[in-house]
Parts: structure tokens; sequence; C-alpha cells
């Protein structure tokens, strides 16, 4: 056996890539579904490594050649769509210079589009479908004893000069079993990642997953890798996860990157209870739908270290939210935006804008929507239409579309143009939601108000200072 049996790479895709010009006010995470695996395939028996390009500062040149270097029997990619063609690309080379090494693809993207991916990329060998970790297992073990590789649920290969996906495999019903994610396979978490300036408390600080799925139907969102049911891990795994961080890591502070979080109120309320008796000195941040948050709920959070949540709110104007099969309206995001303020808790707001069937009118209703609303900050993108969500399909119809991957990063480039509006219509409004949000006194004033710290105050007049450079540029510096 090879000194790593199987190597995981993270795709080399700058900040500036994945974020444009708000790359200053954005985070850099550990690659959350690789350790994960990598925890997995090790606790199996199998010697593996992780590549994480992005936190090493590697070119795909380098990562090229520390595989040739390391001559593993399997290499592990995964690529969001902005990077996807920096993952085919440095699958390429890796096959040209090592051509018996099996090349597996897994990702939102590939799931998505696992015949495309395979059809015009002949470098990557297997695609793994959907959730990975029960998948890899089963998929080294079919290499290694070589089974058909047809027996293995979950996956796209060749077979006949086509592409053959297997049986989807079923999601992991209790995700307790699944081993600790492999933190110390990838770069200090201290010193090579850094969370982004508006849901900084603490240092150090990382963000964390806790549960899978989602209900929802919204029409923007891709769920094809962890579908619509919903699974979490139990509040007991947190606390002995979280225990881990803070003995190996010194951890202060973590974000809650699920979208549902808030959703599984037992488990919840039990986290909470958990960390408050075992007076554990943590402070986090999460997000959460709207209608599940209950006042005496906020109030337990509180108490239990929590300092923000962050709301998908989209849009100022119903109809908008209709048509993204939201299922909420905007009486209920104002009332859970000021129930969450009265518990004491920063609120962060998501908005898009250059919707299928926007209007200078409804961009203007979000404007005036997120000023009137209990919002301490707020993320602003253009709409893209990811492969796999439910609107991309028949995107033509509602504006011009220009399909380039390494251009749909949702903040630095405009790739769809709604019938109606231009692109400098869409960068007008961008910048004009930024200015008027952002200048004024009662934005200003709470946040110096509600700082509890010298680095909370700087971390968010850093990420103020991105958005202002936005709002106030030339259209042509930017886009």
């Amino acid at each position: 056996m090879t000194a790593e049996y199987i190597i995981f790479i993270e795709t080399p895709v700058s900040l500036k890539q994945r974020y444009g010009e708000m790359a200053s006010a954005a985070h850099l995470v550990p690659p959350l579904g690789l350790i994960s695996l990598a925890a997995v395939v090790r606790e199996a028996g199998y010697t593996t490594a992780i590549i994480d390009a992005p936190a090493l500062g590697l070119s795909s040149e380098q990562v090229v050649h520390e595989i040739e270097q390391r001559k593993p029997r399997y290499v592990g990619l995964t690529a969001a769509t902005v990077g996807f063609r920096n993952t085919a690309e440095m699958a390429r080379q890796i096959k040209e210079r090592l051509p018996e090494v099996v090349t597996i693809l897994g990702g939102v993207h590939a799931t998505a589009m696992p015949n495309q991916s395979l059809t015009e990329n002949p470098q990557f060998d297997i695609i793994v479908v959907g959730e990975g970790e029960d998948t890899i297992l089963d998929l080294l073990d079919a290499l290694e004893r070589q089974r058909p590789l047809s027996s293995v649920p979950g996956i796209a290969i060749r077979q006949a000069e086509a592409v053959f996906l297997t049986p989807p495999r079923p999601l992991i019903k209790d995700l307790d079993r699944l081993p600790f994610p492999a933190w110390d396979l990838v770069p200090d978490l201290t010193t090579h990642y850094r969370p982004a300036p508006h849901i900084l408390r603490r240092l150090p600080s990382t963000t964390i997953s806790t549960s899978r799925g989602c209900f929802g139907q919204c029409t923007f969102c891709d769920r094809s890798v962890f579908g619509n049911k919903c699974r979490a891990f139990s509040a007991e795994y947190l606390l002995r996860m979280l225990k881990y961080l803070i003995s190996r890591y010194g951890l202060k502070d973590v974000w809650i990157g699920d979208d549902l979080f808030v959703m599984f109120r037992s488990r919840l309320r039990t986290f909470c209870e958990l960390v408050i008796s075992e007076k554990l000195d943590l402070t986090w941040g999460c997000c959460a739908r709207v209608g599940m948050l209950k006042p005496e709920l906020l109030t337990l959070m509180k108490k239990a270290g929590c300092h923000e949540i962050a709301f998908g709110i989209e849009s100022g104007n119903q109809a908008m939210l209709n048509m993204l099969k939201k299922d909420v309206t905007l009486e209920a995001i104002a009332r859970d935006l000021s129930m969450t303020r009265q518990a004491g808790l920063k609120t962060m707001g998501t908005f898009m804008i250059g919707l299928p069937n926007e209007t200078r009118e409804t961009m203007q209703n979000s404007i005036a929507f997120a000023k009137k609303i209990d919002l301490n900050m707020l993320q602003l993108s253009f709409f893209t239409p990811f492969p796999g969500c439910e609107i991309a399909e028949n995107i033509q119809e509602y504006g011009t579309f220009e399909p380039d991957y390494s251009k749909m990063n949702v903040f630095g480039n405009i790739v769809f143009v709604p019938h109606g509006l231009t692109r400098s219509d869409l960068i007008t409004y961008y910048k004009k939601f930024y200015r008027e949000f952002y200048i004024r006194p009662k934005t200003i004033i709470t946040f110096i108000r509600e700082a509890e710290s010298i680095r909370e105050l700087f971390g968010f007049s850093g990420g103020v200072r991105a958005v202002l450079k936005l709002a106030f540029h030339r259209a042509k510096d930017i886009y």
C-alpha cells in the first residue's frame, strides 16, 4: 500500500474567484465534506490525506506535483460550480502524469450534472452522486476486490461509451455513527482559515455542520446531495465534538452553517442546556428559517452563547418570494427578526437581486424592506441559476443567461439578467442597496453600541469597507 491510499483535494480556487470584490469580507473555512470523508475512510483502515489548496495557497501545478510525488492509488476531488473548470484541468494533468491513478469526483456540481461531467471530462473516472460517506467505502471495497462498479449504489460510471448511473444510495439515518471530521488532516484551524467579519465574535473560530437536508422547495436551491429529508447529529454528539475542538484548538467561537439548525427544536433545547450546564466558554452563531423560532427558545440560545442568527430573506417583495417558493411572508420575516432582536441577538439577512421577473420596483421594495426590519447586517448577491436548481431548467424564459461556470460566484459576476432590465440596472441597484442600508445612523450607531470587543468592531468595519468599496466604485472597475 502507498503512503496515502487515497488523497482528497480541495480545488485551488482563490477568494477572488469565489467572492469577487467581496473577497476581503469573505471567509475561508475547512473543506467540511472532505474532512468527513477522510475521517470515514481512515476509520475503515485506509491511509489518507487531504490537500487543501486554498488554505495552503497552492496552485494547480503545485497540487499536481504533490500528487505525482506521493503516488496515491486514488484521488478524491470536489468542486463548487465556480471551481469546476479548475478541478477538471487539474484532474487532466494528474491523469497525464499518473494514468493509473483513479480519479473520483464528488460534490454539489458533480451530483447535479453527473452525465455532463463524465461525458465532457474523460479525466474523471467515477462520480460519487449525493451523500458520500457510505458510498466511498463501498466504492473503495469494490475497486480493491474488483467487484463490478455497477454493484455500488450512488455513483456514475462509463459503460459501453455511455454514462451509467447506479441506483441512488439511501441517506444516512443515524449521523452519530460517523466519526468526528478529520480536522487534523487539514492545516491548523487557528492559522490557515478565517471566518467572515460579520459572523466573527472571538478567535479562534471555525465553521461546523450539525445537520443535513432541507424540506424547503426554494427554486434557486439544489438539494441533490443531502435531499429533502432532514437529519441531525444528536446534541450529545455536538457537545463531545465541541469539547474536542476546544481542547485541541482552543476554540472559542463557532459558526453553525446548517440550513435548518433551529428546526430540530428538542435537539436545540438539549444542546443549549448542555452547553450551559457544562459551562463551555463558547460563543456561536447560526442560520435560521423564518417561522421556526419562539421567544423562549431564543432566550435559551442567548444564554447558551448564541450571538447572531442569519436569515435567508432573498427579497422584500411578496410576489418574488412566492415565485421562489420560499413559503414565507414579509410579515413573518419582520416578526421573527424583531423577536430575535428582542432576545438580545444580532440579525443578518441575505438578499438577492436580479431574480426572474425582477423589476426596478421590486429591487426598490427589497431596499425599503431591509431598512424597515430589525437587521444589523445584510449580505447581497446577484441571483445565479446554479445547475440542479429547479429554476435553472427553463431560465432562458426569464432573461439572458451566460452559462459560464467560472463566473458563477454570485458576488462578483452577473450571469443572469432578467427581461426588462440591463446589467447596468443590476449594478446600480446593487450599489444603491448597500449604500442605503449601511450609510445611515441606525446601522452604525446600533453596531457601535452593541459591539462587545474591539475585535468585533474592527471586524464589522472591515466588512463595511468592503461593501462600500463596491458601492462607490465605478461599475466598470468592478464588474
